[in-house]
């Protein structure tokens, strides 16, 4: 805001802000430039008027200005102003004649805010960790009153985690983010607003698959190019973040204006080479400057990885830049003004001695024209006819690192100085991390942006640095019996050469040395360590044993000596089957009971695979608590899938709310995963509020109730899960009803038994009552979309010959207490199949049998028929296919709540009993008492060819027994129910690995098609994708890939379908070999139904290079 009253009786300037702000002063700077005046006098007044014309603010202060001076008046303004009209008048007193008014406005904040991330990026699994910084309007924190709302939203914006109120210490907030292990990959935003503000400040931040090089390529320009050279002279490096040189091959590519490829150029690179480039095209460079583009591929030699670079060069039009420095930043007339022209070259050396023309417009009468040369600076000194005053403010902080290299396990001193009670937090992170970006931290033109020229923040680096090392080239994972090279690069940062003594250890005996006697434990090799450069060491070796060895390898020379210790996955050459007996028992006296198990190992099984794992669980639940982080051991890349992440951490939180569990680590735990489930499922949410299948496939109505009744009850554990997020989706199902009540799919038919219409849409229709009935507030909401559906299925009853929609039709009428579901019971119960003396009761079906026998529970249970209930859950417990989970999504969503439902009835705090464990005359016992509910009891064992296990309870209480028992099967062994076929070629030149998939499925009928189907490509040992790109090409486009997921550490993809027919669906995938293996197992090719396991084919291959 500027006021100036003009003319002879004036000559006052007046400077003051256009807006007010709370707590603050409100400054006004008046100035006089007439000489020969008297002093003047002022009176200024601060009004607010409200809309109906209150008094909000009333403030006066006199001022006098003496000649050719400032006078400077401050208001000290109220902690809080309400909305109104404000304005600045200021009145000539004494004789004086001046007035002049001003409008001001009231700032809506005085709060601004930082944010600073730990990386600039995230891969799925990791952990966010975030400062948010919140300042007043001085630049100082705010006070105790104030609380800030951080908020993490994903791609779509949905919100991911929401903290609300949260108190400052000294304006900071300091928090971390568990990221899920499948989210919606993307740009992610923190948004920060506080109290009684909207937001002020928010940063994004990527989170992306990526694998981090363990070297860098730069490029950089060996001169400034100029317009007049039309050439570019390039460095070109490649060296370990540690500074040795890379071996590689470099395609270097450059692209002139419009992205125009004007070259190509194939280079050898070692550390670093030089490259001229002479343009093919002439460059005209219009403005001061031009960018053009530096692309380079380049693939290491020892592991044929290639990472890529690109950079842009600026070629300038003339070699000088020139900056104009002023002393001060206004002139007056007649008053001498100083100033410089400070001449650099491009590259921000200083031109010494240069001549120059310089041309003075404006204030001589003529415009003047003056050679001068510039001093040893680059700087020229002008003296120029007019003055102002200037104002500066310093604040310093000074941070001094003791040394600036270190090595493993050294301390780093930090040496801080500045004000007493300043808070100081600093952020340490992987330098190589930069390559991506820097924005994640607070830099300062950031404080820049709040305001100019008042703060600095400076960098400091440091060098984790270890003069003798060694860097692992080794495969993600192998198969036992293969002969593999496992290679490492020996580095020797000292001036001279040593002799090093490599040495690699069988842990646990796990590693065979190929060519040495079997009985050694160690093999050492000896190398010449040169000084500044990588030396490899290779050992060829078979694994042993199954599951996960332990690769330990030492170094050492005269001065130094390093140690590494991984792990590789060691698998099977033949395909792991596992499977699962189980049986639970319920005394309510003390009695004793015997359990003979027979374990089915099919009679083809590999040698030595045959393992047993014995787990005794006291509570129905305590299995999912212990195993909620893996449930499922099949893939979860879909919409459906995902859930598996969800369900089950729900389930557990209602069941420790129900029994008013006190493990507050467990429900922690379970929060935590659900967020994370949460996130993931986000991904699939689509733009009107339903859910896909895909990410992009639109809405479907079996996901949308699925996910719907899901998310609301998991809004009861945590807050990001918005009222309107789940209204949405329920609002998206009402719309969907026929009006005869009947649910029919709108998406894709994925699930063929629940979204079929062969059978008049009675389960689907249930299913979506069920999820409109399980939460009050929605089926307040949608009553007549209840009573209509409700209606539609009591119809329909006479015709129900299904027990798997009988089942679901039951569950949903009983959850309505409609006066029909006794009726529905009545019949289901007749469908049923009783055995083992009436102890176990289900329902037969070809497929979904164990979603059918858990929907007749839940009925059960509503029936309040727990007794009766007892049967089902003994034949249920019999079917998980892993501790804690069932071998489908829809299995374990019903199976794992109809348990739950029952378990609540059923209380384990009578709990005291013992368990033996018979087998091959070996005993193990096991105690279980009432303060065990949350406790696993595991045996592990290995198992001959005739394994029988006999288990003896004696005591009071509830418990489950579960045996897991594995055993590997020659692929070949199996009878195919799709149609297989796999076309491989293998280019030594690069070590590429092309294969063709074709597949297809051989209906019964001629029109009929398989559920979901996923196509699981595995490679041969030391082979894998690049994570960079898409890895499928070549695919058919009848059927198309709904998506694919690269897992086990890009060893294995996954590919997706909708469904499958008699079509061939054919792809191809490239993968490229990055470690030897000399002795190769065949690797496999696995097709398979999702929702009817039985239905696959295996087929093997094996790549000899």
């Amino acid at each position: 805001m500027k006021l100036a009253g003009t003319g002879i009786e004036c000559g006052i300037f007046i400077v003051g802000p256009k807006h007010i702000r709370t707590g603050q002063n409100y400054t006004v700077i008046l100035s006089s430039f007439e000489p020969n005046t008297n002093e003047r006098n002022l009176l200024l007044q601060l009004d607010g008027l409200s809309a109906g014309g209150k008094k909000l603010l009333h403030l006066g202060q006199p001022a006098r200005v003496q000649p050719l001076s400032n006078s400077v008046i401050s208001f000290p303004l109220p902690d809080s102003l309400p909305a109104g009209s404000y304005k600045l008048t200021i009145d000539g007193q004494n004789g004086f004649k001046f007035h002049q008014e001003a409008d001001l406005l009231l700032a809506a904040s005085t709060s601004t805010a930082l944010v600073q991330l730990s990386k600039p990026i995230y891969k799925p699994g990791d952990v966010l960790q975030f400062r948010v910084i919140v300042l007043g309007g001085d630049l100082k924190p705010p006070a105790p009153s104030v609380t800030a709302t951080v908020i993490v939203h994903d791609p779509q914006r949905n919100v991911i985690r929401r903290w609300t109120a949260v108190s400052l210490q000294l304006g900071v907030f300091e928090e971390q983010l568990q990221i899920g292990t499948v989210p919606l990959l993307g740009r992610y935003t923190i948004t920060v607003t506080v109290t009684g503000a909207n937001e002020i400040v928010s940063k994004t931040f990527d989170v992306r698959e990526y694998v981090l090089p363990a070297f860098e390529v730069a490029v950089q320009a060996r001169a400034v190019p100029l317009e007049k050279h039309q050439r570019l002279n390039l460095t070109l490096s490649a060296r370990y973040y540690t500074v040795q040189p890379v071996r590689g091959v470099a395609t270097v590519e450059l692209y002139l204006e419009d992205d125009k490829l004007d070259q190509r150029r194939v280079v050898g690179v070692y550390g670093a080479t030089q490259l001229e480039l002479p343009f093919n095209e002439h460059l005209s460079v219009y403005d001061d400057s031009q960018d053009v583009r530096v692309h380079v591929a380049f693939t290491q030699d020892e592991t044929n990885r290639t990472i890529y670079k690109e950079q842009r060069i600026t070629v300038y039009k003339l070699p000088y830049r020139v900056e104009l420095v002023k002393e001060q930043p206004e002139f007056r007339a007649k008053v001498p003004f100083d100033c410089q022209l400070r001449v650099r070259y491009q590259d921000g050396t200083p031109a010494k001695g240069a001549a120059f023309e310089v041309k003075v417009e404006g204030a001589y009468t003529t415009d003047r024209q003056v050679a001068y040369t510039s001093d040893t600076t680059g700087v020229i000194k002008l003296t120029l006819q007019p003055e102002a005053s200037s104002e500066s403010i310093d604040i310093t902080f000074d941070l001094q690192i003791d040394r600036t290299e270190i090595r493993p396990g050294d301390q780093l001193q930090l040496n801080m100085r500045g004000r007493p009670g300043a808070f100081v937090a600093l952020a340490a992170y992987d330098k190589s991390l930069l390559q991506y970006s820097s924005n994640h931290d607070i830099f300062w033109e950031d404080v820049w942006a709040v305001f100019d020229k008042f703060y600095s923040v400076e960098r400091n680096e440091f060098d984790l640095f270890h003069p003798f090392y060694i860097v692992p080239n080794m495969p993600y994972s192998i198969k036992r019996g293969e002969l593999v090279e496992l290679q490492f690069i020996v580095f020797n940062n000292f001036p001279k050469k040593y002799k090093a003594s490599v040495t690699l250890f069988s842990v646990d005996n796990q590693t065979e040395f190929v060519g040495r006697p079997a009985t050694e434990t160690s093999y050492t090799k000896s190398i010449e360590a040169s000084p500044d450069t990588g030396v490899p060491v290779a050992f060829l070796i078979k694994a042993r044993k199954l599951g996960e060895m332990t690769v330990r390898v030492d170094a050492s020379i005269e001065p130094a000596k390093d140690s590494i210790e991984s792990v590789i996955r060691v698998i099977p050459e033949s395909l792991v089957k596992r499977e699962m007996i189980s049986r639970f028992f319920c005394h309510n006296t003390y009695q004793n009971q015997s359990f003979v198990l027979g374990l089915d190992f099919d009679r083809k099984a590999d040698a030595g695979t045959r393992k047993i794992d014995f787990i005794l669980t006291p509570n129905i639940l305590t299995s999912v608590m212990d195993n909620l982080e893996s449930l499922l051991s099949v893939p979860t890349g879909c919409g459906e899938q995902n859930m598996m992440r969800l369900v089950p951490i729900v389930l557990v939180l209602d069941y420790l709310t129900s029994i008013g569990s006190a493990d507050k680590q467990l429900t922690a735990k379970a929060i935590g995963l659900l967020r994370a489930g949460y996130q993931n499922q986000m991904r699939y949410r689509q733009p009107d509020g339903s859910f896909g299948l895909w990410e992009k496939s639109g809405g479907a109505v079996f996901l949308t109730a699925f996910v719907g009744k899901t998310l609301a009850t998991a809004a009861k554990y945590i807050t990001e899960i918005e009222p309107s997020m789940v209204e949405q989706a329920f609002d998206w199902l009402a719309a969907r009803q026929h009006s005869t009540g009947r649910f029919d799919e709108v998406g894709p038919v994925f699930h063929r038994d629940m979204q079929g219409g062969l059978r008049q849409g009675i389960a689907l229709t249930s299913f979506v009552l069920i999820a409109l009935l399980e939460q009050p507030k929605v089926a307040t909401k949608h009553r007549a979309v209840i009573e209509k559906g409700i209606d539609y299925v009591t119809r329909t009853l006479g015709s129900i010959e299904d027990s798997y929609d009988l089942a679901i039709a039951t569950y949903a009428l009983l959850l309505q207490k409609h006066s029909s579901g006794e009726r529905f019971l009545e019949k289901l119960v007749g469908l049923s199949t009783v055995q083992q003396n009436g102890t176990e009761r289900f329902w037969a079906r070809d497929a979904h049998f164990i979603e059918t026998t858990a929907y007749g529970l839940l009925s059960f249970v509503l029936a309040e028929k727990y007794v009766d209930g007892t049967s089902i859950m003994r034949w249920l417990v019999k079917q998980r296919y892993t501790p804690g989970s069932f071998p489908r999504t829809q299995d374990t969503f019903v199976g794992l709540k109809a348990l739950t439902k029952l378990a609540e009835k059923i209380s384990p705090s009578r709990n005291d009993y013992s368990v033996q464990l018979r087998h091959a005359g070996r005993k193990e016992e096991f105690r279980v008492t009432s303060q065990d509910i949350g406790t696993l009891q595991h045996a592990q064992q290995g198992v001959d060819e005739t394994a029988q296990l006999e288990l003896h309870v004696a005591g009071i209480g509830f418990g489950l027994l579960q045996v897991v028992y594995e055993y590997g099967v020659d692929l070949r062994n199996f009878t195919a129910q799709f149609v297989l076929e796999l076309q491989k070629s293998v280019t030594n030149a690069n070590h590429q690995l092309q294969l063709e998939v074709c597949s297809s499925f051989t209906p019964q009928l001629s029109d009929g098609r398989s559920n979901m189907v996923l196509v699981e490509v595995n490679f041969p040992s030391g082979y894998t994708v690049e994570q960079r790109g898409q890895p499928i090409t070549g695919a058919t486009k009848h059927n198309p890939i709904q998506k694919t997921e690269v897992r086990f550490g890009a060893t294995s993809v996954v590919v997706y379908y909708n469904s499958m027919g008699p079509e061939r669906n054919c792809f191809t995938i490239t993968a490229y070999r990055r470690q030897k293996v000399t002795l190769k197992r065949p690797a496999y090719v696995l097709v398979h139904d999702y929702y009817d396991p039985k239905l696959n084919a295996i087929k093997m291959y094996q790549v000899d290079d």
